[in-house]
C-alpha cells in the first residue's frame, strides 16, 4: 500500500520542522548578541550550516519523490538473479553487520525495472529496521519457495518469525514509514518497490522487522 497524500505532507512537515527550528534558534541567539565567545559563534554557525544542509537534502528528496509519485510504473526491463541482488545488498555499508540465512545462493530471478534504485530502496528500509533494533542482533532470511515468490524477512529474530505468514497473513500490516528523520526517503523507497511489484509488510508488535515479497 502506497503512502497517502496526507502521510506524505505530514512527514514533510515533521522533517522540515527540526532543521528550521535549529536555524531559527541559533540565528536568534546570534542577533541578540548572546553568543559572546568566538567558539560559541563558530558552533552556532556550524549547527546552522548543518541544518541548512539538511533542508537542501530534503528538497532533493522531495524532488526525487515528485518525479515518480504520479508516474506510471515503468515497464519491467530485466530479470535479476536473487544471488546477484543479495551480493549488492551485502556489499553495502547499511547492512554490514547483518547475519544472512536461508536460500542466499538461489539462482532464481526477480523482475525489476531499475536495479540501482531497487537496491537503494531495499537498503533504506532494511537500514531503518536495523536502527530500530537498537543493538539487538539482526538477520535477513531469504526464502525462495518452489513454484512461488521469493521473500526476504529482515529484522530481529522474534519479528522475522511473526512475518512467516506473508503479506496477507494474520497480523500483517503496511510498513510504518514514520521513523525519525528519514520518512521522505522511506516514502520514496515504497514507491520504488511498488513500481517493481514488491509487497512489503511488517507486524505491529515488532517495528524492527520487515518482509519483502518479490514476483519471480
Amino acid at each position: 500500500m502506497l503512502p497517502t497524500l496526507a502521510q506524505v505532507l505530514s512527514t514533510l512537515a515533521h522533517e522540515l520542522r527540526t532543521p528550521l527550528a535549529v536555524s531559527q534558534g541559533y540565528l536568534k541567539l546570534y542577533l541578540e548578541g548572546r553568543l559572546q565567545s568566538p567558539d560559541d559563534q563558530r558552533r552556532a554557525l556550524q549547527q546552522t550550516s548543518d541544518a541548512v544542509a539538511r533542508l537542501s537534502a530534503l528538497c532533493s528528496e522531495v524532488g526525487a519523490l515528485a518525479s515518480i509519485a504520479d508516474a506510471p510504473g515503468p515497464p519491467v526491463k530485466e530479470q535479476l538473479p536473487v544471488d546477484a541482488l543479495l551480493n549488492d545488498l551485502r556489499g553495502g555499508a547499511e547492512l554490514e553487520l547483518v547475519k544472512w540465512t536461508g536460500d542466499i545462493n538461489s539462482t532464481r530471478a526477480i523482475e525489476t525495472s531499475g536495479r540501482r534504485d531497487l537496491i537503494r530502496a531495499l537498503a533504506l528500509i532494511a537500514r531503518a529496521v536495523v536502527d530500530d533494533a537498537r543493538g539487538r542482533p539482526v538477520g535477513i532470511e531469504v526464502v525462495a519457495r518452489e513454484g512461488a515468490d521469493v521473500r526476504f524477512h529482515a529484522g530481529v529474530e522474534a519479528g522475522i518469525a511473526a512475518l512467516a505468514s506473508g503479506p496477507q497473513g494474520e497480523g500483517a500490516t503496511p510498513f510504518d514509514i514514520v521513523r525519525g528523520g528519514r520518512g521522505l526517503s522511506l516514502i520514496w523507497a515504497t514507491f520504488i518497490l511498488n513500481q517493481n511489484h514488491i509487497q512489503i509488510w511488517h507486524h505491529p508488535a515488532e517495528r524492527a522487522a520487515v518482509g519483502f515479497q518479490f514476483r519471480s
